[in-house]
């Protein structure tokens, strides 16, 4: 099947924490190319350092803190999920 895919870097600024949870309709890969980051997704927390990655479904409710000394970025790929289901 062919379901939209988007590529983007994601830049977070030192000390940079999204307030509230998020979720997308979509798969989300994230891959640390530098710094250190902590995801919460639902009720868990992982740290993600750089070379790291984490694959999980947007529908969970997720927020990002940049908890490293420097501006952390990640490429973040998005995989839609098919709207008509």
């Amino acid at each position: 099947k062919n379901f939209p895919v988007d590529i983007v870097i994601l830049e977070l600024k030192k000390g940079a924490r999204r307030s509230q949870i998020v979720k997308t309709d979509a798969y989300e890969y994230k891959y640390i190319i530098s710094g250190k980051v902590e995801y919460q997704i639902d009720n868990e927390k992982y740290i993600l350092e750089e070379g790291d990655s984490l694959f999980f479904d947007g529908r969970l409710g997720h927020k990002p803190a940049n908890i490293g000394d420097d501006t952390a970025r990640i490429l973040v790929v998005y995989f839609f999920l098919d709207s008509d289901k």
